[in-house]
Order: C-alpha cells, then structure tokens, then sequence
C-alpha cells in the first residue's frame, strides 16, 4: 500500500510543470481523505488501479471545490 502511495506521488510530482517565476494556475485537483490508519483510494473500473479522488479544474472553481466535486463523482 504504501508502495503504491509513494509511486502516485512520484507521478504527480512528476507531472507539476518546471518553477518559473510566475507560477501558473493549477489545472487539476486531488484529494487525499485519511480515517484513523487508512487511506481512500478509487479503484478504476477498466484498469483496477487504484488512485486518489481528482481530476480537472472547472472555470470559476477553486482547487478545493474542485477536489470536493471529484470525490462526490467518485465515491
């Protein structure tokens, strides 16, 4: 598990563009719930990998919205 938690981060970190001196918009979102030892994670339907809750940002949402409205989608 925590293999796996590691690798999702790795990725993520992976994907954030390069630091400039303007930081740019975030363009996704992703939410991260903890309960006691355990964390929640989404299963896809095709590829059975598991990930956190996230995805885009919508016009006019704030990333906290945005990671609100993923996990309502998701779960």
């Amino acid at each position: 598990m925590s293999r796996t938690l590691f690798l999702l981060l790795l990725a993520w970190f992976a994907a954030l563009p390069a630091l400039s001196a303007e930081p740019a918009a975030p363009s996704a979102a992703a939410c991260a719930i903890r309960h006691q030892d355990q964390l929640l994670l989404v299963q896809d339907r095709i590829s059975s990998r598991y990930s956190l809750s996230g995805g885009y940002i919508d016009g006019g949402e704030s990333p906290q919205q945005a990671a609100l409205r993923e996990l309502f989608e998701e779960t």
